[in-house]
């Protein structure tokens, strides 16, 4: 096949998806939780990948002690309790690194392995 400008090109650096956890057993409040952050994630169109953590060695190797807790991108932001909408939201967008929930793309001198930009750098032998 040709490569057309009409076909669009997937490259895992050009979308961001937010790698957010809910650490719980299950209970109510995690369950909700887990669906307050669905609510919030899609009205401010932010791309996250929601995944929960249900065993207790799991959930007490990040340190939390309180459920729910809930982790984005391998750091804890928040443990015991449901959290405030404003709070989920203020979250969202602090971690996209902007108020429209994309992140910005890192900018460097050197080649970054999978930056199509450097691709002729990093295969040189």
């Amino acid at each position: 096949m040709r490569f057309s400008e009409t076909q669009p090109v997937f490259h895992p650096l050009l979308e961001y998806f937010m790698d957010i956890k809910v650490l719980g057993t299950g209970c109510a409040n995690c369950r909700s939780t887990i669906a307050l952050i669905e609510q919030v994630a899609q009205a401010k169109g932010v791309n996250v990948t929601l995944s929960k953590v249900e065993e207790l060695r799991d959930i007490m190797g990040y340190g939390v002690m309180s459920t729910p807790g809930v982790v984005i991108d391998g750091k804890v932001v928040h443990a015991g309790g449901i959290p405030s909408r404003d709070k989920i939201e203020r979250w969202l967008t602090t971690q996209s690194g902007s108020t429209d929930g994309r992140r910005e793309q890192p900018r460097c001198s050197e080649p970054v392995l999978g930056d199509v930009r450097h691709a002729g750098a990093i295969f040189w032998s």
